[in-house]
């Protein structure tokens, strides 16, 4: 999934962690979610645009969609503060004029493999719209400008809904708390989250180091849990900490962060016999596969996965096996409900007031206090039972309502997923707000915060507003299929935790490849030729095997490139190391491979000088020597080359040629890599897996980057140490692009062509709002 604000400016303020989800340009009070006024269900929040109210930023598209419904605002009548024009106008109510164009996109993407979700997003009170019913949108895409809400401009009302089977796809479940044994593994992204078991062993040093030739572990148990536990690991910008959590979901404390950057080396280190599968068990807290662990890592049948954490029993820092008996693996795709993640479905009388004990509850925790009945005034009657229990409902839900407004708990409420109906609906008004009917407020309901009924004038004024807003039946009549009862998302949390899923459909990998780009770069790419590059492979000038976007995404997984600035950055590379996803296999003849990676004479080097001299030069072989120099030392330099490349054998040079997303070359390399996966990669054919088949095609791509030891200076662009991600992480500009470069391509060719892959990749993964102004540059859209 991509997904970013409707309003791109509040991007700045998403990776800081400490932001709260409800300040990135929410207005609190009566715009706030799930309740608003008078707790009264609320299915979305208010957001404002940055500007002024002759020119604000555009609301965009949050993802790539259709456009379902649209519909521009009325506009506002002259003279509209005249009192009669006022009295006249529905919309012209309360404190000011409301827009009440609004715009509907339906969304289809992936959050996993195989798993398709769809949602839509609903933006309310646009002044104007630029999009079409049918028409297609992409994420970012501007679609209309923001209107008012009561007099204030540049405003929206902003909703993420969806049905009971779509949230199923997009959380694992549409009721209660988590209850699954263990979590999903399709849908599988953000924060990992260890369950132990009540009686899990902690020990004060790590029990696993010394004991490899001992039936158990020799390190004494310092505790024991006496209740259950949760670990979670985050993974961030090249560290890993382990949070510790009550079973309720306390923060207990943090163990000193890990160097994510460093993984494989420990993975290789712990788990000798299959690293590969280690390295998913130290990333994910279980094995997802394919590769099997080996029975040489095993302890008691089962793959260790010790990791030190902050001691629930005593707060100290101790070790811990967090693949045990009886440990529930989860992530942040689970959505546990020890998160906060609480759905709200028990109300269902179909009108606009919260009725939900489950909410009430959540606001306010603690039983209604009991109360003594008030003594009897001369002439006046003793409460009855029931009105003293109606006066303690609205006592509570006064509570509730005053802390439902407080910044700490509208955070809480922002992981509230709320079955409700919508409020955009004409033909129900009367079941939703008839209870504001009357003359006596003692006769509305106790869940009811009203002072006062609505005289039949009041009523009718609002109801003319209202259907003066509404749009769910017109929107209906169009082709909405959406029911009018659905479940509602906090917008800013739908986002934030969805930004988190690295997970990307074909459609949008499709659009990573731009339609016209330089000649050496990809050239002209139609929409077609760009999916089928992902999906179905390619056999035009070169071999690429089919399921691609597939073998890629499992790839990013596993390797933690979880960041739309990794994802560009690696595909800037393969762009340019595979001619734009047309080939996976260095090209040339037996002569070739044998002359560059075995063994060269120097008649043959000869022969290169005189027929190949640009080319040797192009490659850099040459370093400005003449004809004798180069015979001289070039067949030297072709034998030590095949020795650090553990070429010993006669064929080696095309046995071993380069293959994969980025080539892995000679046999030193396919037998490193042999020995992470627990896998034969050396024997023919197997050589040859490394090209055709999509999974170790895009597999050992990510095995290259995060092996890869670089030697520089810590300083600018360059980093130095294991994992090219140290270099991804540090920026976005040209020398971060040639600092990634050096140690994929061992060189700087076709530098300019994967920086134009690059600001281009990073302008589709990422939320920069404009497309970068290179002229050679179209964006990828389908006909």
């Amino acid at each position: 999934m991509l997904i970013s604000q409707p309003f791109l400016s509040a991007a700045a303020h998403e990776d800081d962690s400490t932001q709260p989800v409800t300040t990135l340009g929410e207005r609190s009070g009566k715009g706030a979610f799930p309740v608003s006024r008078e707790f009264g269900w609320h299915g979305g929040i208010h957001l404002e645009a940055q500007g002024n109210a002759d020119s604000s930023e555009p609301v965009c598209a949050i993802a790539d969609g259709e456009v379902v419904f649209a519909r521009g605002s009325d506009d506002i009548p002259q003279h509209h503060d005249d009192p009669a024009v006022i009295a006249a106008h529905p919309l012209l109510y309360y404190k000011g004029w409301t827009s009440n164009g609004v715009v509907i996109l339906k969304h289809a993407t992936e959050i996993g493999e195989g798993v398709n979700v769809e949602f839509y997003s609903i933006y309310q009170h646009m002044h104007t719209t630029q999009v079409t019913r049918g028409s297609r949108v992409y994420r970012k895409d501007a679609i209309g400008l923001s209107g008012a809400i009561y007099g204030q401009p540049n405003r929206i009302h902003f909703e993420i809904v969806a049905d009971a089977t779509s949230v199923v796809a997009l959380m694992g479940r549409n009721h209660g708390p988590l209850a699954a044994e263990q979590g999903r593994t399709n849908s599988l992204w953000g924060d990992i989250h260890v369950v132990l078991p009540v009686g899990t062993q902690l020990y004060a040093s790590d029990p696993s180091v010394g004991s490899a030739a001992h039936p158990a572990w020799q390190v004494p148990v310092q505790a024991t849990t006496t209740e259950p536990a949760i670990v979670s690991i985050t993974e961030s910008t090249g560290l890993i900490t382990l949070t510790t959590r009550s079973i309720r979901g306390a923060v207990l404390g943090s163990a000193t962060p890990e160097d994510a950057y460093g993984l494989y080396e420990r993975a290789t280190r712990r788990y000798p016999g299959c690293p590969s599968a280690g390295y998913e068990m130290l990333r994910f807290g279980r094995v997802i596969g394919p590769d099997a662990p080996a029975a040489t890592d095993l302890y008691q049948g089962r793959l260790p996965h010790i990791r030190q954490i902050h001691s629930p029993v005593d707060h100290t820092a101790v070790y811990a096996n967090l693949n045990g008996p009886g440990v529930r693996v989860y992530s942040d795709a689970d959505f546990p409900d020890w998160l906060g993640w609480t759905f709200v479905d028990d109300d269902t009388d179909g009108n606009s007031r919260c009725d939900s004990d489950v909410l009430i509850a959540l606001l306010d925790p603690g039983a209604p206090p009991a109360v003594s009945p008030p003594a009897a005034t001369s002439g006046a009657a003793a409460p009855t039972p029931a009105e003293q229990q109606a006066q303690r409902k609205r006592e509570r839900i006064a509570r509730a309502y005053a802390r439902s407004l407080d910044g700490p708990m509208r955070e809480r409420l922002s992981y509230c997923v709320v079955k409700m109906p919508t409020e955009w609906s004409r033909d129900d008004f009367d079941t939703r707000w008839g209870w504001l009917k009357g003359t006596d407020p003692n006769d509305l309901p106790a869940s009811a915060l009203m002072t006062g009924c609505l005289s039949p004038d009041a009523y009718t004024k609002l109801k003319q507003h209202h259907a003066a807003l509404a749009f769910w039946e017109d929107a209906q009549a169009q082709g909405l299929t959406l029911g009018k009862v659905h479940y509602h998302f906090h917008p800013g949390r739908f986002i934030q935790m969805f930004k988190k899923c690295g997970w990307r459909s074909l459609r949008e990998l499709t659009q990573t490849l731009p339609k016209r780009s330089s000649p050496n770069a990809g050239g002209e790419i139609p929409w077609q030729t760009a999916q089928n590059r992902w999906h179905s492979g390619n056999n035009d000038h070169g071999f690429m095997p089919p399921d691609m976007h597939t073998a890629i995404n499992r790839m990013w997984r596993k390797y933690g490139f979880s960041t739309p600035q990794r994802q560009a950055h690696f595909l800037a590379q393969i762009f340019k190391e595979t001619g734009a996803l047309r080939a996976t296999v260095e090209l040339g003849d037996s002569r070739y491979f044998r002359t560059m990676y075995e063994a060269l004479t120097p008649q043959e080097a000869g022969d290169d000088f005189d027929h190949k001299h640009d080319w040797l030069q192009a490659m850099g072989f040459l370093h400005g020597r003449n004809r004798p120099d180069y015979i001289a030392q070039r067949p030297d330099e072709v034998q030590q080359k095949a020795v650090s490349m553990g070429n010993t054998q006669t064929g080696d040079g095309a046995r071993f040629r380069g293959r994969g997303l980025i080539h892995l070359t000679g046999r030193g390399s396919y037998a490193a890599y042999s020995r992470f996966r627990g896998r034969d990669f050396t024997t023919d054919p197997n050589p040859e897996l490394l090209s055709s088949d999509a999974t170790a095609v895009a597999d050992s791509a990510g095995y290259f980057w995060i092996s890869k030891v670089m030697q520089s200076p810590n300083t600018g662009a360059l980093r130095s140490g294991m994992n090219i991600d140290r270099r991804a992480d540090v920026g976005v500009a040209d020398a971060n692009v040639a600092a990634i470069t050096t140690p994929v391509n061992g060189g700087s060719t076709g530098l300019p062509q994967r920086r134009e892959f690059f600001h281009y990749v990073n302008f589709i993964l990422g939320d920069a709002p404009n497309m970068p102004t290179d002229p050679s540059l179209m964006r990828q859209r389908e006909e």
